[in-house]
C-alpha cells in the first residue's frame, strides 16, 4: 500500500503573522509593567490581541487532532518487565473486559486525504481502529505502517478535504520557544473539545529512561527497553501541560505547523513530573515519516563497532570520544579502515562525546548513506569515509509495502540481521568483507525454497556481478536478459547462518 499524500496548502498571513505577534507576549508583559499607568491601555490592548490570536490558532489547530479508539480482538495484561514497562502496557488496555473501549490515544491528521500520524502506542496490530474527529465524525481506519524504532506510526481514513497540520522543522526549535500542545482524546471523543495547553521548549535532548518499554515489546526478557531513538537523547521538553492522555497529541509552534508528537513519556519515574515530551519532526524523523507514508519498512544506518559504554556521568581524561572495542572486519566502519582502540570524536562534523549521542547521528541516517568519521589513532588524528549498514531494528513492525521479492527470495544488507548474530558471523567469516547481502525471506514452495534457498544465506554474486546492497541485487537482476531470467540465473552463495535442512 502506498499513500499518496495531496498538497497541504498554508496561507501567507494568519499563523504566519500569529507568531510575530504571539511571541511578543513576554515583552509586552515586562513592557506593561515598567511603563507609566497612562501608557498601559495601549500595551494592555496590544496583549489583548496577541491573546486572540493564540486562541485563533489554537482553534484552528485543534480541527486537525483526532481521537483513535482501538478494539482489540483480544486483550493483554501481562506487563513485561520492569517498571516503565508496566506502566506502559497496562496503559494499551485500559478496559480490559469492558463493553466499549475508550480512545487510545490521539493522533494528527496530516493529509487532507485522510492520513493520520500517532505514537505507535497507539495503535494495535491486527486489531480494528476508529479515527474521531473534533467535529464528532468517526471513521474505520487502517494502519499502513508502524515502527517501533521511530515510536511512529500513520493510520489512513477513506475521507477526503480533512483539516490537515502542515509538517514544520522542529530543529529550528531552541529553548525557550513557544509551542502548543492539544490533546485529550477523550475529550474529543465525548464533547469534541480537545485540552490545549501553551509553554516553552525547554530541552531538544531528552531520554527515555532505559527501563521504558516504549515499543512493547513482550517478548524481550533482558529488562533493558534501550531499543528507540528516544532513548539516546531525540525526545523535546516543554512545560506546557501534557496529560497522561494527550500522547500522540499535536505539539505545533507559532506558525501553525506540526513539530511534534506528545508522549507519555513524563510519567515514567525519574523525570519531572510536570513536563511534557514530545517525538521531534526534525530531518531524520521526517524521513521516518515520508517511509511510513508509503506503508514500508523504516530502514537505519550502522557503523560497524563495538565499544566500551561509559557509566552514566562518568567522565574520563583525554579528548572526548567513543573508544572501539570491535569493528566488524565486514562491517561498514571495518571495510572503511577503522580498529580497535581507534577513538572516534566525530562523525559527520558531529560531536559524539559518549555512546548515545553516537548511536542518536548514525541511528538518524538511513543505510547507505556516507558519513565522514573522524578518530584518533595513536594520537593522530584520522578521517575515514563509511558507507552505512542497516540496523537491525527489533519489535513488531507493520508494514504494508513489503519488500519486493525475486523467485520467492527476500534479500536484505548483509548487516540486517540480529547483534549476537552479527558478531558471530562476523567472528566466524561468514560475511564476505568484498561485498553481498543476506537472505531474509523464503516463500515456502518457491522456486528458490524448491532449489534449496533458506533465509540466513549470504549472496554474493548475481549473474557475474557482485551486489553488496538490496538495490545493487535488484539492478543486477534487471541487467540480465529475459531468456536468462525465463530459464536459470546464476546466483553465487557465501555460508549460511543457518544449518541446512535434514
Amino acid at each position: 500500500m502506498i499513500w499518496k499524500a495531496s498538497s497541504v496548502a498554508t496561507t501567507a498571513h494568519g499563523p504566519r503573522r500569529s507568531a510575530a505577534m504571539i511571541a511578543g507576549v513576554a515583552l509586552l508583559v515586562a513592557f506593561t509593567q515598567a511603563t507609566p499607568l497612562l501608557a498601559q491601555p495601549a500595551s494592555v490592548a496590544a496583549l489583548a490581541e496577541a491573546d486572540r490570536q493564540l486562541s485563533d490558532l489554537i482553534a484552528q489547530a485543534e480541527k486537525s487532532v483526532v481521537a483513535i479508539t482501538r478494539q482489540p480482538t483480544r486483550f493483554r495484561n501481562q506487563p513485561a518487565p520492569g517498571v516503565g514497562a508496566r506502566v506502559f502496557n497496562e496503559f494499551r488496555d485500559p478496559l480490559a473486559g469492558a463493553q466499549t473501549p475508550l480512545p487510545a490515544g490521539a493522533g494528527v491528521i496530516i493529509d487532507p486525504a485522510g492520513l493520520v500520524v500517532t505514537q505507535y502506542l497507539v495503535i494495535g496490530p491486527g486489531e480494528r481502529h476508529t479515527v474521531t474527529t473534533t467535529e464528532g465524525r468517526s471513521f474505520p481506519a487502517e494502519v499502513v505502517a508502524a515502527d517501533p524504532r521511530s515510536g511512529l506510526a500513520t493510520l489512513a481514513v477513506k475521507q477526503e478535504g480533512l483539516p490537515a497540520l502542515p509538517i514544520g522543522r522542529a530543529e529550528t526549535l531552541r529553548k525557550g520557544s513557544s509551542v502548543v500542545c492539544i490533546g485529550n482524546p477523550q475529550a474529543i471523543v465525548t464533547d469534541g473539545q480537545p485540552t490545549a495547553s501553551y509553554g516553552r521548549v525547554t530541552n531538544l535532548a531528552r531520554k527515555a529512561g532505559p527501563m521504558v518499554n516504549l515499543n512493547n515489546t513482550q517478548d524481550d526478557t533482558r529488562g533493558d527497553f534501550r531499543t528507540t531513538l528516544h532513548h539516546f537523547g531525540a525526545l523535546i521538553q516543554t512545560d506546557a501541560k501534557l496529560g497522561w492522555n494527550a500522547h500522540g497529541g499535536a505539539v505545533i509552534n507559532l506558525d501553525g505547523e506540526l513539530v511534534g508528537l506528545a508522549t507519555p513519556v513524563s510519567v515514567i519515574a525519574g523525570h519531572e513530573q510536570p513536563a511534557g515530551y514530545a517525538i521531534p519532526f526534525n530531518e531524520a524523523f521526517r524521513r521516518i515519516l515520508e517511509t511510513l507514508k508509503q506503508g514500508k519498512e523504516v530502514e537505519y544506518g550502522l557503523l560497524g563497532v563495538t565499544f566500551n559504554a561509559r557509566p552514566a556521568g562518568a567522565r574520563a581524561s583525554g579528548p572526548p570520544g567513543i573508544v572501539v572495542q570491535h569493528a566488524y572486519a565486514a562491517g561498514p566502519a571495518g571495510r572503511a579502515g577503522l580498529q580497535g582502540q581507534d577513538l572516534i570524536t566525530r562523525i559527520d562534523g558531529k560531536p559524539v562525546p559518549d555512546a548515545d549521542r553516537l548511536q542518536l547521528v548514525v541511528g538518524s541516517q538511513p543505510p547507505g548513506a556516507k558519513l565522514e568519521v573522524e578518530f584518533l589513532r595513536g594520537g593522530e588524528r584520522q578521517r575515514a569515509q563509511v558507507v552505512l549498514g542497516k540496523f537491525y531494528a527489533a519489535g513488531n513492525k507493520i508494514v504494508t509495502t513489503p519488500a519486493p521479492r525475486w523467485r520467492g527470495l527476500a534479500v536484505d544488507y548483509a548487516t540486517a540481521i540480529p547483534s549476537e548474530t552479527l558478531a558471530t558471523a562476523s567472528r566466524q567469516g561468514l560475511i564476505d568483507p568484498e561485498g553481498c547481502v543476506v537472505v531474509s525471506d523464503v516463500q515456502p514452495e518457491s522456486v528458490s525454497w524448491k532449489q534449496g534457498v533458506r533465509p540466513g544465506v549470504f549472496l554474493s554474486h548475481v549473474g557475474g556481478s557482485r551486489v553488496s546492497t538490496p538495490e545493487e541485487f535488484w539492478a543486477a537482476i534487471k541487467r540480465l536478459d529475459a531468456d536468462d531470467l525465463g530459464k536459470s540465473v546464476s546466483l553465487r552463495f557465501t555460508q549460511s547462518l543457518t544449518p541446512p535442512d535434514n
